[in-house]
């Protein structure tokens, strides 16, 4: 096999391979960073700060006579500029720490004093002018003194500003600031120049970091001497204790730990100098110390140890930052001379960069919006710049990438792009390839590149911090990490949650918009194909929001594919679901095309000209307790129904038995016209969505009171009846029936069967004579004829069987009354051809027999009145008498009919006026 090489394509082989990515990257020349310093006559540098908002840092030099300032405008990708000296300003003297927010600069001495500047950093070039000095007056006039035994040294140093972030946005003289010295922390307010707000003793030991919370400026974390690390809020300090004019001040222990949120002792093996909030991940700070380490600490978790430990230091690490625009990147410098960068989701080893400086670091940090160009400056005045570039930070992104088929390189191009912040390129290359990937039907390809145009959300559940609310499942401090570096992974090179929202970002809306309306448009697909229905009824006001902006922003046929999706699970939601599709459409005058979903929800009609099959035909497996049908008429009478139903047989409804059929081509243009018809379509659609909401409700009323004993006295019956799913059913049409004909079937078919099993048998042929005029000629007619030819010897028998004297009760007239009512509705309110169901000749019969029946009862109550209404029996038999005469005026409503029933019917009035 050795043969097939020639010697000069043998690569000698090394054992780079064997170190970690750290040690590799103190190569002198590595691929992708490019390296610049600046030239500039420093020597002797004690402060550095890098400004919030700009490119621009300042540092403090004391190699001259005079202390100085200098302003430095750093390199900008966006700008391409280079390194300039912007300004210099004299000092009062030495300076020990500095901080630049908005226009203020915060200045620390030596003597207990900070001076406050006016420096703009978009006008560098004009001369900072001094505005206000703060004078620590526990400190004026003091000499640092010598540490004796049992204890500290004191110093009239303030080791540490910090300008709150706040401060940035409010005006030019409000804000509040923390200043350090000794063992003491205090809160300054801008305007407030001779003692400060809050004072207080938060240590035995000095302190020499403090860092606010972007996301609450009162909040801060503290650290020092004592190896611990303290989260305060400043709420919980008294503002009138421990004035800056006193020496006295209040013992940590009896006013401290009440303001302490989040406390974690030895946290470092030695002193604490430096802690960084992270700029996006409110509970991550990271901290670093004389010992080399540095911590990485998640305040959502009440750990003795951190969540991540980087180590790579030789000496002590002085000052850290975090990336501006990537939640994983962070710098650090020491002691040691180095300058580091780490990317927190490459554990164990973390360090992807080392920079060897002339002298000890003093500051370091990032461009403001650029997380690729990293800064170091040392004590001797050298200011280093790392620009990491494409053929750097691409492995980084790989390692870690979403799209390892070796044949997705463009998905791994947007990953990249993404991760070097190029959107506009990169939104554009995402919908491309999306797009591509829809039509070959490959969602789960198109998806992923679209999630990556969005922000990452931020955890808003956790309370904040360190309040022990974690899961319970997170308790063990080795979950506690693995949650850590899962979360770290998920935000690793993704959009930070609010970096648009901190840098401005310019993003084209038509782009967004499109990439909005392509993610749902996959992720409906998706959710209907794989019956995910809950996550798109979850999304219905988005869908709804994005149609009204834009009605072509959902293709039809996926709208088609979700409502059919719908109406074999849920057909109430299919139903709201179209209603709300139908006032979009309606709204933008494209009624048309809603027609096909129309067309889906009302299917079928009473107007179809194809036989629908039966819903009990739809299933197999008829004997599944899962999928109960909803009751339906048989098609013929059969002679094994029962002569007598049960009056309180109830509706059995279940989830499944809502389900439809797929609906024809529209092709009969009687359906078509009726789906032309706006206002009708919605107030059907809305009737129906009602109905099966009741159907459904009353179902489950049913199911429940089933379990409960029955009761077999009449009053038991009458109640269960008036409350029945049926009665139910039954009342809600009489109150919401449409202005016209209900077009559904299956709802018909329904009503009429809930008519027969509740014996209301004037209702039903009223009913079904009407249907039966307006669907003459299709299937659905069949359906009415044979329903009333299965109902009308049961209405004949009843209404002989209710003929019969009631001698336990001879006073009760509501037996005969049901029957008579049913009769005279039907022979007034129906036309000649119920001839052909119904024996009216035998119904007419009936009249005269109930009436005599009623009048008989009526005289009884006189005598034998109903003790439980409280009134006499006259008053009781003229208030019966009173509703049985409105009720029969009513459906005769001056119609004649025959002479025969004509003459009975005015008897039968008559004698109620007489009880009246």
């Amino acid at each position: 096999a050795c043969m097939m090489f020639d010697d000069a394509d043998i690569v000698p082989a090394t054992g780079e391979w064997r170190l970690p990515l750290s040690l590799r990257s103190k190569k002198s020349n590595i691929e992708g960073v490019e390296w610049s310093d600046l030239p500039q006559n420093l020597s002797n540098v004690s402060a550095v700060a890098f400004h919030n908002e700009s490119n621009h840092l300042v540092c403090s030099d004391t190699s001259s006579r005079q202390d100085t300032s200098t302003v430095i405008s750093l390199p900008s990708r966006v700008a391409e500029s280079e390194y300039s000296t912007a300004s210099t300003f004299s000092q009062p003297g030495p300076i020990t720490d500095l901080s630049w927010a908005g226009n203020h600069l915060l200045c620390a001495s030596h003597d207990g004093h900070v001076y406050r500047y006016t420096l703009r950093p978009y006008r560098p070039s004009v001369s900072a002018d001094r505005y206000d000095t703060y004078v620590h007056s526990r400190l004026h006039g003091l000499v640092p003194s010598a540490p004796a035994p049992g204890r500290m040294p004191f110093s009239t140093r303030i080791r540490r500003v910090a300008l709150a972030a706040a401060s940035t946005s409010q005006g030019a003289n409000s804000g509040t600031f923390a200043s350090l010295e000794n063992q003491n922390m205090h809160i300054w307010d801008l305007e407030r120049t001779r003692q400060p707000s809050v004072s207080k003793k938060l240590s035995d030991w000095p302190i020499y970091a403090v860092d606010w919370c972007p996301s609450d400026s009162n909040i801060l974390m503290v650290g020092g001497m004592s190896r611990s690390l303290k989260v305060v809020d400043l709420r919980a300090l008294s503002s009138d204790s421990d004035s800056a004019g006193t020496t006295q001040q209040q013992d940590i222990n009896t006013v401290g730990r009440r303001a302490e949120v989040w406390r974690r002792e030895n946290a470092h093996q030695e002193a604490i100098q430096d802690v960084k909030w992270h700029p996006f991940v409110k509970y991550w700070v990271a901290s670093c110390g004389d010992d080399g380490r540095i911590h990485i600490w998640d305040l959502r978790y009440n750990a003795s140890a951190p969540m991540l430990t980087l180590q790579g230091h030789t000496s002590s690490v002085r000052r850290l930052n975090w990336s501006p625009t990537h939640c994983e990147l962070l710098v650090s410098g020491g002691l040691d001379r180095q300058m580091k960068v780490w990317s927190l989701a490459h554990p164990p080893v973390c360090e992807v960069l080392t920079k060897s400086m002339d002298s000890g670091v003093v500051n370091v940090g990032f461009t403001h919006g650029d997380g690729f160009r990293a800064f170091g400056i040392d004590q001797s005045g050298r200011v280093t710049c790392a620009l990491l570039t494409s053929p750097f930070t691409a492995p980084l992104v790989l390692e870690h990438t979403r799209f390892a088929d070796p044949d997705d390189v463009e998905e791994r191009d947007v990953e990249r792009l993404i991760f070097e912040r190029d959107f506009a390129v990169a939104f554009n290359k995402a919908i491309s390839l999306a797009e591509r990937h829809s039509k070959c039907n490959r969602p789960e390809k198109a998806l992923p590149l679209l999630e990556l145009c969005y922000q990452r959300s931020a955890d808003t559940t956790s309370s904040f911090p360190g309040s022990g609310t974690a899961p319970s499942s997170l308790f063990s401090s080795s979950a506690q990490v693995q949650a850590f570096h899962a979360e770290m992974q998920r935000y690793h090179y993704y959009i930070p949650p609010g970096f648009h929202e901190k840098f401005g970002t310019e993003i084209n809306e038509t782009i967004m918009r499109r990439i909005q309306q392509l993610r749902l448009n996959l992720e409906l697909q998706s959710y209907a194909k794989e019956e995910r229905m809950d996550e798109i009824w979850g999304r219905k006001k988005e869908i709804l929001s994005l149609l009204q902006k834009d009605t072509a922003a959902i293709p039809l046929p996926i709208l088609i594919t979700i409502i059919k999706a719908f109406v074999q699970s849920d057909y109430v939601k299919a139903l709201d679901f179209g209603e709300g599709l139908a006032d979009v459409f309606g709204l933008f005058g494209k009624f048309s095309d809603f027609t096909p979903i129309a067309r889906l929800l009302l299917y079928p009609t009473v107007f179809e000209k194809e036989r629908v099959d039966d819903r009990e035909d739809e299933d197999e497996d008829s004997s599944s307790d899962e999928e109960t049908p909803a009751p339906s008429m048989p098609s013929t009478p059969s002679s094994s129904a029962p002569s007598t139903p049960n009056p309180r047989a109830s509706l059995t409804i279940k989830k499944d038995a809502l389900k439809q059929p797929a609906a024809p081509p529209l092709d009969q243009p009687r359906i078509l016209k009726l789906l032309d018809q706006k206002d009708a379509l919605v107030e059907q659609l809305s009737f129906m969505k009602n109905f099966y909401k009741v159907l459904w409700t009353a179902g489950n009323t049913r199911s429940e009171s089933d379990m409960d004993d029955d009761q077999d006295d009449d009053e038991g019956e009458s109640a269960a009846e008036a409350t029945s799913p049926g009665r139910v059913v039954v009342d809600f049409v009489a109150e919401n029936q449409p202005s016209s004909l209900i077009w559904s079937a299956a709802i018909n078919r329904i009503y009429l069967s809930t008519l027969l099993t509740l014996q209301q048998f004037d209702l039903l042929f009223v009913v079904a004579m009407s249907i039966q005029v307006q669907v003459a000629g299709t299937p659905f007619c069949e359906f009415i004829e044979d329903t009333m030819t299965y109902a009308a010897p049961r209405f004949v028998k009843l209404v002989k069987e209710s003929q019969v004297r009631d001698r336990a009760a001879p006073w009760d007239s509501t037996r005969y009354w049901k029957a008579l009512s049913m009769v005279i509705n039907v022979l007034y309110n129906c036309d000649a051809a119920l001839e052909e169901f119904l024996d009216v000749e035998t119904l007419a019969l009936g009249i005269k027999p109930l009436a005599m029946e009623i009048e008989s009862a009526l005289g009884q109550l006189l005598n034998h009145p109903d003790p439980s209404l409280g009134t006499s029996g006259k008053v009781q038999a003229a208030q019966r008498a009173q509703d049985m005469l409105a009720k029969t005026k009513k459906f005769v409503g001056g119609k004649e009919r025959s002479p025969v029933w004509d003459k009975d019917v005015k008897k039968f009035v008559t004698g109620l006026n007489g009880f009246v």
